[in-house]
C-alpha cells in the first residue's frame, strides 16, 4: 500500500507544479561585455614656450629652437600628417628687480640706462598641435 500512497501523493501535487509554471511571465535574460577601440579621430595638444637671451634676438633664437623641437616630437609620435599651428610671439623686456618697487608694474617706459636698464628679454610663444 505504501507505493500507492506515494503515487497517490505525487498526483495531488502535480497540478500545483504545473500551475506554478504557468502564472509565471515569459523572461529571457542576457548578460554580456565587450570592448570596442578606436584610433582618436582628434586630439588637440597646446604648448607654451619661452626663451631667454640678452637681446631680443638671442630669445627668439632660443624660442625657435625650442619650437623645433617640440614640432619635430609630436609629429615623430602623433605622424607626419599632424597639423602643427603657432600663434603670435611676445618678446619682452626685463629689467632689474629693484624696479619693481610699489607702484611700478613693469608697465611704465624707463630709460634704457642706470638701475632700471633693460638686462635681458623673454620670447613666448603658444602652439597648437
Amino acid at each position: 500500500m505504501r507505493p500507492m500512497i506515494v503515487l497517490l501523493l505525487a498526483m495531488v501535487g502535480a497540478p500545483a507544479v504545473a500551475q506554478q509554471v504557468k502564472d509565471r511571465e515569459p523572461s529571457i535574460q542576457v548578460v554580456g561585455t565587450a570592448t570596442v577601440s578606436t584610433k582618436p579621430d582628434i586630439a588637440t595638444l597646446v604648448y607654451w614656450i619661452t626663451g631667454e637671451g640678452k637681446t631680443s634676438d638671442a630669445a627668439s633664437s632660443e624660442l625657435a629652437t625650442k619650437q623645433k623641437a617640440i614640432v619635430a616630437g609630436l609629429t615623430g609620435l602623433l605622424g607626419r600628417e599632424t597639423q602643427v599651428s603657432s600663434g603670435e610671439i611676445s618678446v619682452i623686456e626685463t629689467r632689474a628687480p629693484e624696479c619693481d618697487g610699489p607702484g611700478n608694474y613693469n608697465n611704465r617706459p624707463r630709460l634704457s640706462e642706470g638701475t632700471c636698464a633693460v638686462t635681458g628679454y623673454i620670447a613666448s610663444l603658444r602652439g597648437e598641435a
